[in-house]
């Protein structure tokens, strides 16, 4: 069993969001440029200085050797070494951009993706010694040609992506969303009850009890911290963890909604549809758009 000292909600979530990384270039500049549509934390390590960050209908943005780009959510983007694009080239390969992604198996639809930045930029100056050790060390293996690299890197990512939400929780001004509730100890274990059982048919009162405080004094505190009621958080949580479910092999729509905890599957369709936007067939097909489905 578990101490309650020892819980670590952001593992959990981490965990059942499955964390999917890569790094899929190493090179003089790096770009994304197709439309905004994907949604993937798209990490870029820099490897030297004079090279700047583009991104649609933004000043150019300078960027130095070690420094860490993150952004949310893969928009157009490139980083090259002109600040004007007329200025950028397909030169040969200087080792000077590590360029990644950081994707969910689980989806995109999820509260770490939402409580992130558009864009974070954290400077080399400022990175703590966990990152800028793990940085240099991604930065060193990349530029490598020892067989199992590619792996090593990968893996490496991961740690690395979590050690960004670390340094995002620490440094951050507006310290509202997720991540900022998963290190406030009045709702460490409300979220850890509700991640561990998002079947359950949670009450107000019992999650004010896990809070410590009145019903009131948790609803007001929580929904100014995430941005949601309980009752809205549980809703999307119950619908990215049935979106998680859905694309699997040999699930029926019923069978999701009898591990979620709904009584009738019309009512998980309409809770579905009314969450993500399209019904649980659609999902399934990979339509992520609005469909006519019933």
């Amino acid at each position: 069993m578990t101490d309650r000292s020892e819980r670590d909600p952001l593992s959990d979530v981490l965990d059942s969001l499955r964390l999917q990384a890569s790094i899929h270039e190493h090179s003089r500049e790096c770009r994304n440029v197709l439309p905004d549509t994907i949604e993937r934390v798209t990490v870029h390590l820099i490897g030297r200085d004079g090279l700047w960050l583009h991104r649609r209908e933004d000043d150019p943005v300078q960027v130095a050797a070690g420094d860490l780009v993150v952004l949310s959510r893969d928009p157009w983007h490139a980083v090259a070494e002109g600040r004007d694009s007329t200025e950028w080239n397909d030169a040969t390969p200087s080792a000077s951009v590590l360029c990644g992604f950081f994707d969910f198996a689980a989806g995109s639809e999820n509260p770490i993706v939402d409580a992130l930045p558009e864009l974070l930029v954290i400077p080399a100056g400022e990175l703590d010694d966990p990152l800028a050790g793990l940085s240099g060390l991604l930065l060193a293996e990349a530029a490598g040609s020892r067989g199992g690299g590619r792996a090593i890197v990968n893996r490496l990512s991961e740690a690395l992506f979590v050690l960004v939400l670390r340094w995002h929780v620490t440094h951050a001004v507006e310290r509202r969303g997720v991540l900022f509730a998963f290190s406030d100890p009045r709702f460490q274990e409300v979220l850890a009850g509700l991640h561990g059982n998002p079947e359950r048919a949670w009450r107000l009162g019992e999650l004010a009890e896990l809070a410590g405080m009145s019903r009131t004094s948790f609803s007001v505190a929580f929904k100014e911290l995430l941005g949601l009621t309980p009752m809205q958080y549980l809703g999307r949580l119950r619908m990215q963890r049935a979106a998680e479910r859905l694309v699997q092999d040999g699930v029926s729509v019923g069978e999701v909604a009898t591990e979620l905890g709904y009584e009738t599957e019309a009512a998980f369709r309409r809770a579905f549809r009314r969450v993500l936007g399209v019904p649980p067939g659609a999902y399934r097909r990979g339509e992520r758009t609005a469909s006519d489905e019933p």
